[in-house]
């Protein structure tokens, strides 16, 4: 990632935190779902980043969820581990072509296999926040409910994200 790069994202994830807490955590659509578009910020680095610069902006937008939503690191870890498994999940979906390494996940990346990855992935954090919220599973129809609700939410809104912001956007370097 060259400068230019960094300093988007870096913009991005502040942007996408304050849209967090300030827009998304205060609505609980029906009563249940809460729409979790920082991960957005995973969509934005390019497939090929290295591990460490994955994870260093999944903790920084993570954390800036965390201190401006007044909440005791929960975001900050659930970002972070799918940070981690991000990788290894588009992995799964992106050939190994060298001309499209500096491609950030999208449809020209992955195609089709795009809305698969993007379901999973927010799915992955979803689940993530509500366990690392929940702890203890006292009431396990309102989490599977929330958890649930979160999610379909959470995808909508990554997808419309994608597709008004960052749909076709190529990275290239020759």
């Amino acid at each position: 990632m060259d400068a230019k790069q960094h300093l988007s994202c870096i913009l991005s994830a502040v942007l996408l935190a304050l849209c967090q807490v300030w827009l998304f955590s205060p609505v609980s659509l029906f009563g249940f779902a809460t729409p979790l578009v920082y991960v957005y910020i995973l969509l934005m680095i390019p497939h090929r980043a290295s591990p460490l610069t994955t994870l260093l902006y999944g903790f920084f937008c993570g954390m800036l969820v965390d201190i401006l939503g007044n909440s005791p690191g929960l975001h900050t870890a659930a970002l972070t581990a799918t940070a981690f498994l991000r990788n290894y999940i588009a992995v799964l979906f992106v050939s190994d072509d060298i001309e499209l390494k500096h491609l950030r996940p999208g449809l020209r990346l992955m195609g089709g296999r795009f809305y698969l990855f993007l379901f999973l992935l927010s799915g992955l954090h979803t689940l993530l926040v509500f366990l690392l919220d929940a702890w203890s599973l006292f009431d396990p129809l309102h989490f599977v409910t929330r958890t649930v609700s979160s999610w379909v939410a959470t995808y909508i809104f990554l997808l419309l994200l994608h597709l008004l912001f960052g749909g076709q956007k190529a990275n290239h370097r020759h």
